[in-house]
């Protein structure tokens, strides 16, 4: 006759690690949540960490890293300081470090238009355009709205 029976061993004060390598690649193809939280993960950052350098919350951090929400200029600023400049992934992120202010000033003012034909082309009030000329850090809702009429003008 058969007896099934199965054989248990307790073991006690047992310990072990497992050592896990996360690599993480950078691809052109990343959404700035993406590369975000590569970066974040790449300099061994958790998302409260980060978000208490920056001034922001762990859910703000989050949001960002899910593509739910995209950083205030300043922010992206702050942003880049950290993590560096892999954090440079499109036309917007492009432009909020460039100098194209400069180069908006220097396409009005070497094709003889006043602020307000400068505001007509670009579709937008007066004093939008002025601040255009004193500063890249404007919303993404903005330059998503100027970035055809800027790529026209071979910003980019």
């Amino acid at each position: 006759m058969y007896t099934p029976y199965s054989i248990a061993t307790k073991l006690n004060n047992l310990t072990f690690t497992i050592n896990t390598i996360e690599q993480y690649t950078l691809s052109e193809y990343d959404t700035f949540g993406q590369r975000l939280r590569k970066l974040r993960k790449i300099n061994t950052l958790t998302a409260n960490k980060l978000a208490i350098k920056i001034g922001f919350t762990t859910s703000g951090i989050l949001n960002m890293e899910h593509d739910k929400a995209f950083p205030s200029p300043n922010a992206f600023i702050k942003l880049l300081g950290i993590l560096g400049n892999e954090l440079i992934l499109d036309n917007y992120t492009k432009y909020l470090v460039s100098n194209s202010n400069d180069i908006i000033k220097k396409w009005r003012k070497d094709n003889t238009i006043n602020v307000k034909d400068a505001a007509k082309y670009f579709n937008i009030g007066e004093n939008t355009y002025r601040r255009l000329e004193k500063t890249t850090l404007v919303t993404k809702q903005l330059f998503n709205k100027l970035e055809n009429k800027i790529k026209k003008l071979k910003f980019f």
